[in-house]
């Protein structure tokens, strides 16, 4: 059964009414619809279900368009046949100066409904990106159209790559694009470029998107269909005004500038960076030209050319230039070289040169732009020094060869002592500038300056070649050092004094020559060694100990001389000890590599020694001696130094292990207390032995006692039986007596 309540073929729904509208259909189809009874669904539910998607499915693609694009402003047009179309541009204007470019990129956004090509019936999925000239006229250059890589659903139909467009009043599609696919979110982009615009003024353009007629075809499309949306650009064009901060100018000597490369070629220029600023200040009489002064006049953009129309042009102002102080300034117009003074006027084509008047000094050379001197104008202000002639002479204190130092004589090959700057030098002026040039220094001076050697068998000028050595070593200035540089060669190891003067006088004399010296101004006189290779040396522990016990630090000490008993020089040595060699193991050491260790450290003394680095002669290295017991011992180098041709003890040293000492300490103790046991035991069995001979005597002594107390008992009962027998005797007597007198008795009685 068919429901009475038809849907629209085509339902818009915008806005915050969506939700609304939404839930008022729902609600009615549902009042009217039946139920769909024994499986079969009835159509008002079918065309609920599928109007419910389609309404949810657009609703989805409008949300994500407004997500997408609802940073951008959107400008209102006659209602649209796609839906929920957009198109809003980058910035409703721009502006840009004559020979630069200005861009604005167009975004078209709609909710396609069929991928339908660019035909009459397709007209509400296709559109045309059209731009149209209101102003009177373009403003020169090139106008150029490209389309853009974050397009969305979209087929373009013009060409690939930027492509120039001409607008007119009429306007020009400057792009064209249809659907790739129905019922999506579809988005266009086109970027215009006004390249290299050539005439200042203001213009006004106006794009708009229109249906694609019957019959347009793809590239070159004339045919439009109405405007379905619109917004206009301006774009200011302005005339290349220079900006005094951004504008530069340079000073090079004129050597630089006439080497500098010049690749543009509509304005001079030099190296593009400022040259050494200290000059001679020469004389009154003969100004002489010290540098070239040229601009670099830029525009708010930091531009220096523009290109309009693709021509290159300079950015164009006048500049004023002043000097304070000592020099002078002239124009160089298209060769011609203006009048000398203190303050001139240059075109941005122009230079100045600068002058030196004869004073010395510093100079503040400063430029303005345009002709007004004022703080408002100033593109910056340098200074340069004039100076006058040397009168003070400071010897480089880092180079190898000056004040008091030592320095190796490695032979007529060593580049050290050879050739070139044997001697460098700083010279200064009355007023403490330091000068560039020796001309100044005349009358009586030579106009030069002079290392003066006190003796040329050790350093003198010239090459062994040369027939004659002479003690005066010629100088010349050093651009990149600011130094003035000395040349000559040492002969041999020696030591000599040397004086920097700015005259001379040299006379011939046999294999060398005599130098007279009466120089107006002349250095302090300073002295230099140059000392033959290491050849004798010393080694010991600083502290003068002979024992030391493991992981114990020690500083140990080197010197080492060259064969005339003179420090060698700063650097490392391997030739004061020689044939080294260890008495049994040799040691190893722990290195001290803390922030608190003095001078070097090692591991192994035997390399170290081989390339130890020696000041003023001598080296301190701190280390640690061996940390286990293994490491302890008695350690003997053996080696040569000097003249020596056997080997010697060169250092001895013990070293002992605490913990290894505490075990012998016990181990002696219990072998002390082992041996006092020993001797009790010993004790004692001599004090048993004696009590066991005691023993015995007292055993004889009571087996002697023993036969004595047998003999006496013996004698006792022999007395005794023999007293017995006497008794016996005795009682018989007494009985025999008894009984006579008994018997006499008994007479008597009787």
């Amino acid at each position: 059964m068919n429901s009475p309540v038809k849907f629209l073929r085509r339902v818009r729904i915008h806005g915050g009414e969506c939700g609304a509208v939404a839930r008022a259909l729902h609600h009615e189809v549902k009042k009217n619809s039946l139920p769909a009874v024994l499986g079969n669904v009835s159509s008002t539910t079918f065309e609920r279900k599928l109007m419910s998607k389609l309404i949810f499915k657009r609703i989805s693609l409008a949300v994500i368009s407004a997500l997408t694009f609802g940073m951008l402003t959107t400008v209102s047009s006659p209602v649209a046949n796609a839906l929920d179309e957009t198109f809003t541009l980058s910035a409703s204007s721009a502006t840009a100066v004559v020979g630069e470019t200005a861009s604005v990129t167009l975004t078209l956004n709609f909710v396609s409904e069929s991928t339908n090509g660019l035909t009459a019936t397709a007209a509400p999925d296709s559109r045309l990106v059209v731009m149209a000239l209101t102003s009177a006229t373009n403003p020169g250059g090139s106008v150029l159209s490209l389309r853009g890589s974050d397009s969305l659903n979209v087929f373009n139909s013009e060409p690939f790559g930027e492509r120039t467009v001409t607008p007119v009043s009429g306007g020009v599609v400057v792009d064209s694009a249809q659907a790739t696919a129905a019922l999506n979110a579809t988005r266009v982009t086109t970027t215009i470029r006004f390249y290299q615009v050539a005439t200042p003024g203001t213009y006004t353009y106006t794009f708009s998107t229109t249906l694609a007629p019957t019959g347009t075809t793809n590239a070159g499309i004339t045919q439009r269909g109405p405007v379905q949306k619109s917004a206009t650009f301006t774009l200011t064009v302005t005339a290349p005004t220079s900006d005094r901060t951004k504008s530069k100018f340079w000073m090079n000597q004129p050597a630089e500038y006439n080497a500098a490369v010049r690749t543009d070629l509509v304005r001079p220029r030099g190296i593009g960076a400022d040259s050494t600023t200290a000059v001679s200040a020469g004389t009154v009489a003969t100004p002489v030209a010290r540098y070239v002064l040229w601009t670099d006049i830029r525009n708010s953009s930091d531009t220096a050319t523009v290109y309009p129309a693709g021509t290159a042009t300079p950015v164009r102002d006048t500049v004023t230039v002043t000097i304070t102080g000592p020099g002078l300034l002239a124009g160089h117009t298209l060769g011609a070289v203006g009048t000398r003074a203190k303050s001139i006027t240059l075109s941005e084509l122009d230079t100045a040169i600068v002058y030196s008047d004869g004073t010395p000094g510093t100079a503040t050379i400063s430029a303005y732009l345009g002709t007004t001197i004022s703080s408002a104008t100033l593109i910056s202000s340098k200074t340069l020094v004039f100076h006058g002639k040397g009168v003070s002479f400071t010897v480089d204190s880092t180079d190898a060869v000056n004040a008091g130092s030592t320095v190796q004589y490695g032979g007529a090959s060593d580049s050290v002592t050879a050739g070139t700057a044997i001697v460098r030098f700083v010279a200064k002026d009355s007023a403490g500038n330091a000068i560039s040039s020796g001309a100044l220094n005349t009358d009586p001076g030579e106009g030069a300056f002079y290392a003066i050697s006190s003796d040329t068998s050790v350093l003198a000028a010239g090459s062994s070649t040369t027939a004659r050595k002479s003690p005066a070593l010629s100088c010349s200035y050093d651009g990149a050092s600011a130094e003035f540089q000395c040349s000559g060669n040492v002969y041999d190891s020696g030591t000599v004094t040397l004086t920097i003067v700015d005259s001379r006088t040299v006379t011939p004399n046999g294999a060398n020559y005599l130098t007279t010296v009466s120089a107006p101004n002349s250095s302090t006189a300073f002295s230099v060694t140059f000392a033959g290779t290491g050849y004798t040396g010393t080694i010991k522990w600083k502290d003068g100990k002979s024992s030391y016990v493991t992981n114990e630090g020690a500083y140990l000490e080197l010197t080492c001389k060259d064969s005339a008993g003179r420090n060698v020089a700063n650097g490392t040595s391997s030739t004061c000890f020689r044939n080294l060699s260890w008495v049994g193991l040799a040691p190893t050491f722990a290195a001290d590599n803390s922030a608190s260790a003095a001078g070097n450290t090692f591991t192994s003394l035997s390399t170290y020694l081989s390339a130890a680095t020696y000041v003023s002669g001598s080296d301190t290295a701190m280390v640690f001696m061996p940390s286990t017991y293994s490491g302890a011992g008695t350690f003997e180098l053996l080696g040569r130094t000097g003249n020596a041709t056997v080997d010697s003890s060169l250092l001895k040293w013990t070293v002992t292990d605490p913990a290894l000492n505490a075990i012998q300490a016990a181990a002696d103790a219990a072998t002390d207390a082992a041996a006092e046991a020993i001797d009790a035991a010993n004790a004692a069995t001599d004090a048993a032995n004696l009590a066991a001979e005691a023993a015995d005597a007292a055993t004889v002594a009571a087996e002697e006692a023993r036969d004595a107390a047998d003999a006496a008992t013996a004698s006792v009962e022999e007395l005794a039986t023999q007293v017995a027998t006497l008794m016996a005797a005795l009682k018989a007597q007494i009985t025999t007596l008894a009984n006579t007198v008994a018997k006499i008795a008994k007479k008597v009685k009787a």
